[in-house]
């Protein structure tokens, strides 16, 4: 069963995230986590520094948040047919540290945050604190843009330059979320003047390939000196609905997710962002 973490300030944003994350594993066996971070000085439920859960399906809820049991209410409306397990948890903490400590005692597979994103060229395209969780927690996370609708067939692009070697374990995650709703995977090389591979990259580009034999997957090179525009581009052109990147490749991520945005990218805002982690 997989352990999926979801933070939830009960905006409607954290809601956009809910709804993605249950109709993405609706078919799944899950237990959804959805935590929510206070300040000491902000319990006015009578929370503590411990954690508070309680399961939906749980009669006795005397210590569940009002806002919680709006939630659940509403998963409820939403997902009448839902069998996943959910638990509340109420942490007193900021909110890096709350989900690392939560990783450590906890086997979570995924983390799973809304944003807002940007609202002028002066700004992040994602939010400084989903920049914050990527950057600061070892932990693969989907980002759920404010705009972003669930719908399939997925179809999913991962950029790369193949100028890092591709763990075991970020194609396995790769392909564990491909293989839960059939999606194919674009694999896009924004070419950015470079027009051949060097051996290094061939031989990443190969390794790519061998390891992802048994999921629908298809090569792809655009030629265009800026990867932002070349992967706007290509979204809209393929009807791409997911775009997967490696934390570490820093040039992609740094380009992608932490530059200011710029009025005429908007994939940021529609296509939620699968960010792996080693």
């Amino acid at each position: 069963m997989k352990n999926i973490l979801i933070p939830t300030d009960f905006s409607e944003n954290s809601w956009n995230a809910i709804i993605y994350a249950f109709s993405f594993f609706q078919k799944e066996e899950v237990t959804f986590h959805l935590i929510h971070f206070t300040l000491p000085s902000d319990n006015s439920h009578g929370e503590h520094s411990f954690e508070n859960e309680t399961s939906l399906n749980e009669s006795n809820s005397k210590m569940e948040s009002p806002n919680f049991k709006k939630l659940l209410d509403k998963i409820n409306q939403f997902f009448p047919e839902n069998r996943s397990q959910i638990l509340t948890v109420i942490r007193s903490a900021k909110v890096i540290e709350g989900i690392r400590l939560y990783l450590i005692n906890e086997d979570i597979d995924l983390l799973i945050m809304g944003t807002k994103g940007a609202s002028n060229y002066h700004e992040f395209p994602i939010g400084n604190q989903t920049l914050e969780v990527i950057t600061k927690v070892k932990c693969s996370i989907l980002v759920i843009p404010e705009k972003a609708i669930f719908k399939i067939p997925i179809s999913l692009v991962f950029p790369t330059d193949f100028n890092i070697v591709y763990k075991s374990k970020i194609i396995n995650s790769l392909i564990d979320i491909v293989n839960i709703q059939n999606a194919s995977i674009k694999i896009l090389r924004v070419a950015q003047n470079q027009k051949k591979l060097n051996d290094y990259q061939v031989e990443n580009r190969d390794y790519l390939k061998k390891n992802l034999d048994n999921v629908p997957y298809s090569f792809h090179v655009i030629d265009n000196p800026n990867l932002e525009r070349g992967l706007q581009f290509f979204i809209n052109t393929m009807k791409v609905d997911m775009v997967a990147m490696v934390a570490k490749n820093i040039n992609f991520s740094q380009r992608l997710l932490f530059k200011p945005s710029v009025t005429q990218f908007n994939y940021h805002r529609e296509i939620p962002f699968l960010v792996l982690h080693e």
